[in-house]
């Protein structure tokens, strides 16, 4: 990420140019910070709610030598996805939004890799809650289909029902390891 301190209104991107636009929900009137992501989304967020909740933004929009500025304005531009919905979702749970659950391990891993990067501790607890609550209740080996290891004849069994058909130990049964 790359920031741009800028004292002047004019200097920000508006919504009317062709390439960006104004999320319909992270747009603040009041806003004091406009973060930019390299799909074109114009997100304006309070200055506050940034220091508060990462600490990338903190050691930004903190700056101690400068003092006291009236609304000074700060253009973003996210670097590790340039897809916008891991952005999204991250600056929602950032602002106390509700968001939509996870739809794929693609999707948690993007965000996570932001959420990593912006050093948001308070939403990758939540997406590690989610997760883990998700790993109790659903019959699944994370790591082994995400690396690629779970051959369709050791794991079928494994995935395909539910309850699951088989128990650590128990060769007999559907989905049990030699």
């Amino acid at each position: 990420m790359t920031s741009t301190p800028s004292s002047e209104p004019s200097s920000l991107p508006t919504a009317d140019s062709n390439e960006t636009k104004l999320h319909p929900i992270l747009n603040y009137a009041d806003a004091d910070v406009v973060l930019s992501s390299e799909g074109g989304t114009l997100f304006r967020l309070h200055s506050i709610t940034l220091k508060f909740t990462s600490g990338y933004f903190r050691s930004i929009l903190s700056d101690p030598s400068s003092g006291p500025q009236p609304k000074q304005r700060c253009l973003i531009t996210d670097k590790p996805t340039t897809c916008d919905a891991p952005l999204e979702r991250v600056l929602l749970m950032i602002s106390g939004l509700p968001t939509d659950p996870w739809a794929s391990f693609d999707e948690a891993e993007a965000a996570a890799n932001i959420m990593s990067y912006l050093d948001t501790p308070g939403p990758l607890s939540l997406l590690r809650a989610s997760l883990l609550r998700s790993a109790h209740t659903t019959p699944w080996a994370c790591s082994e289909v995400r690396m690629g290891r779970c051959s369709t004849e050791r794991c079928g069994g494994f995935f395909a029902f539910e309850p699951p058909l088989w128990r650590f130990g128990d060769r007999g049964a559907v989905g049990a390891t030699a």
